[in-house]
């Protein structure tokens, strides 16, 4: 079965980010190119986005499911994290959460991923037949760039601390693809995850992005690791090739 995707599209403001600015255009293209996989695709995005998201589900994929929700609607219980970007680290939070809504909503089985709106580029990195699937195991199934690092061995807290203070990305947080029924779980470990941040004062993006890698260091019976850049060609053509059990 071909996993169903999860993706979220919010105004964050990014288009007046002086580092790294992304506008409105650029990620609302790359969502069209995820737009044109088979796979049955979900969107959390802005109410004022209407227009242009029902366009597309009428010209280029009519079984696109839109969630419209302005960033906050759905707000849990989760402490808006100090940072130059909050929103986005926000959005970052909510990943787990987007896919478990989704996941109840539309009664969703077999395995379901996270993808991130802009993720792709271009057609190239698109499968020939438009159909993204994979080897995917019953799992957390995850990526990492880190390939023949031994600190992804190793279970001691304070590595770990150290490993995330010092802005170390182990774990790629771009795609996540696991089984349906294992989302509650993740997102119960993101709850922990935060607070566990928090209580250390680890707040900037760089340091939040890294709290996947805490899952898995401590939890490697869950997760697949797979080494490579997640791009979905890439995922495609390497999948079977360079896996890494924990």
């Amino acid at each position: 079965m071909i996993p169903t995707i999860v993706t979220a599209f919010h105004d964050i403001g990014r288009d007046k980010w002086t580092d790294t600015p992304i506008n409105q255009e650029t990620y609302i293209n790359r969502f069209k190119y995820l737009c044109m996989l088979e796979n049955p695709v979900i969107i959390y995005t802005d109410y004022k986005f209407a227009d242009v998201m029902n366009k597309i589900k009428l010209i280029m994929k009519r079984d696109l499911e839109i969630v419209y929700e302005n960033l906050y609607d759905n707000r849990y219980a989760i402490d808006i994290i100090e940072d130059e970007h909050p929103e986005y680290i926000y959005i970052k939070n909510k990943k787990a959460e987007y896919v478990r809504r989704a996941i109840s909503k539309f009664a969703l089985d077999g395995h379901v991923a996270w993808v991130n709106c802009g993720l792709i580029r271009s057609k190239d990195q698109l499968p020939v037949d438009k159909v993204w699937d994979g080897d995917f195991r019953d799992c957390i199934n995850v990526w990492t760039q880190r390939q023949n690092d031994d600190f992804m061995n190793r279970h001691d807290m304070g590595d770990t601390f150290n490993f995330i203070s010092m802005k170390q990305k182990g774990i790629d947080d771009s795609i996540v693809v696991a089984p349906a029924d294992m989302w509650d779980w993740l997102e119960e470990q993101n709850e922990m995850n935060r607070a566990w941040c928090r209580r250390r004062d680890i707040t900037t993006t760089e340091d939040v992005i890294s709290t996947m890698t805490y899952k898995y260091m401590f939890n490697k019976d869950k997760f697949i690791m797979r080494y490579g850049k997640p791009a979905l060609v890439d995922t495609l053509q390497s999948v079977t090739s360079s896996l890494s059990v924990g």
